[in-house]
């Protein structure tokens, strides 16, 4: 979904425009080859994992390993779908593109 990146981009420019922080964004690969489409980073460390999807459905078990391996940051799956917000584990989320960028 290009509009989840387009809004990531958005927001990585103004956090870096109005806070002393320095934000990236980038994407992650494990060797297998399966990514996480989203990895914000907050001076230089791993902070936020995200991905964007249609619709909710479980978190694939490559995006835990991935904030596993980065320290148990957070992991967001963003989906174009309205109306949802579920919380697991107090580190993996799905939450509307709506409700995730208002």
């Amino acid at each position: 979904m290009a509009f989840v990146e387009y809004k990531l981009k958005a927001r990585v420019d103004l956090w870096n425009d109005s806070q002393e922080d320095g934000y990236g964004l980038n994407f992650v690969r494990s060797r297998d080859g399966l990514e996480t489409d989203f990895l914000i980073t907050k001076n230089g460390d791993p902070w936020l994992l995200c991905e964007a999807k249609l619709s909710a459905v479980p978190v694939p078990g490559h995006h835990r390993r991935h904030s596993a391996a980065l320290g148990g940051i957070p992991f967001a799956q963003i989906v174009r779908q309205d109306g949802v917000l579920k919380a697991e584990n107090g580190r993996f989320f799905t939450v509307s593109a709506s409700r995730f960028f208002a």
